[in-house]
């Protein structure tokens, strides 16, 4: 029995919750592994998914995100649930309840480094908040059992901050939901845009890192005929005349229809642990433009 413990959940997370409710899917179509989440919430309760849903706090400048701060709440959840593995997708609140959690039960903690939140903060914040953050990471991710990392380069960054016991595992892509014969050529009819309309894709949440302020700059300085898709969950700023948002998109049918049938998919975020967006791009047949 395997949990899945975060506050990454919903709308204003895009990737891990795609990731999460992807290898639930695999798990129970594949595996005799039996699957649960435990994520943070505005109420308790059960998800579409069926999630175990607990509430969290929401505080200024996390956008939608909601924190756990009730400890014995989530700890005793978990307990309750009786997992052989824990998995933790953050380095919030919620990672100290789950090694707690894992302590008491005796079984290993597996954390999941899904966001590069040092590269993040040396970049908006400086130095010291860089070394505060790598410190405060290491932390959490030396008391797990073992750290999963998406990419070669995640690894070396957890090396480089201290952490040993990381091991890389990539993310993957599903061919036969994104594929270019899933190009919906009635799109831009759909979007009210012409037929020459040059139509590029964002697919992410809307915060600081993914830097959606310099995807609106750019469609500014493109004007017509380009228009950008707009796809995801959080506070966006006022939008230029050529963007059409989207709020997030759960049916990887219609996300895979929307990619397909634009000429490119455009993202500025520059602390990306793997990119999974960009791969579901290209097995759409498509091209990307990305940060190096």
């Amino acid at each position: 029995h395997l949990i899945d413990v975060t506050m990454l959940h919903g709308p204003a997370v895009g990737g891990v919750s795609r990731y999460l409710s992807t290898k639930r899917r695999w798990l129970r179509d594949n595996t005799r592994v039996r699957h649960s989440q435990l994520m943070a919430s505005d109420t308790a309760g059960r998800g579409e998914d069926g999630e175990y849903l607990l509430p969290g706090t929401r505080l200024p400048g996390c956008g939608a995100l909601r924190w756990p701060f009730d400890a014995r709440r989530w700890i005793d959840t978990i307990a309750a649930l009786e997992p052989d593995v824990i998995e933790a997708n953050d380095v919030g609140t919620a990672a100290w309840f789950s090694l707690a959690a894992a302590r008491k039960l005796d079984v290993p903690l597996v954390g999941f480094a899904h966001v590069d939140l040092v590269r993040f903060a040396r970049e908006r914040r400086g130095p010291f908040a860089e070394r505060v953050l790598m410190a405060y990471t290491r932390a959490v991710y030396e008391r797990c059992d073992v750290v999963v990392a998406p990419s070669e380069y995640m690894r070396g960054r957890l090396a480089s901050w201290g952490v040993r016991r990381a091991l890389v595992r990539h993310l993957g892509v599903d061919p036969t939901r994104f594929h270019p014969r899933f190009r919906d050529r009635g799109l831009r009819a759909r979007l009210g845009l012409a037929d020459g309309t040059r139509l590029l894709i964002y697919v992410g949440r809307f915060s600081a890192e993914k830097r959606i302020g310099v995807l609106l700059d750019a469609m500014r300085t493109l004007g017509e005929p380009y228009h950008l898709l707009l796809v995801g969950g959080g506070d966006a700023p006022p939008l230029p005349q050529n963007v059409t948002r989207l709020p997030f998109v759960t049916s990887t049918s219609v996300l895979a229809r929307l990619i397909a049938g634009a000429d490119a998919l455009v993202h500025a975020g520059d602390v990306e642990t793997f990119g999974l967006v960009y791969f579901e791009a290209m097995a759409c047949g498509g091209p990307v433009v990305a940060v190096d």
